[in-house]
């Protein structure tokens, strides 16, 4: 591993065993702190909800200000369909993944 003496190898499997446990347990406490706040998965979609949906909806973005002299732009964002299916994009994604790994 990475170099090391083979006597040392047990200390690198562990240090990455206790981040994983500590980036575990990071995220769980992140996720106990949102919900306690009144936090729930139907926020992560940043596009208008239906009405009557009981999700929130996005705030429109009239009245925002101006900072440093630059105009803050007021058009909403528009929703448009994906040109290609989820699987394909995975696909995409992926092959792009592996190609970076080898490469690198």
């Amino acid at each position: 591993f990475f170099y090391n003496d083979k006597t040392l190898q047990f200390l690198v499997s562990t240090q990455a065993g206790l981040t994983l446990l500590g980036n575990i347990t990071c995220m769980i406490a992140a996720y106990r702190i949102a919900v306690s706040n009144g936090w729930s998965f139907g926020e992560l979609n940043p596009l208008p909800q239906p009405k009557g949906s009981g999700l929130p909806d996005v705030p429109d973005s009239a009245g925002i200000q101006s900072i440093e002299g630059y105009a803050a732009s007021t058009m909403a964002l528009m929703p448009y369909e994906a040109k290609e299916s989820e699987l394909q994009l995975v696909g995409k994604l992926g092959l792009a993944t592996l190609t970076t790994a080898y490469l690198v």
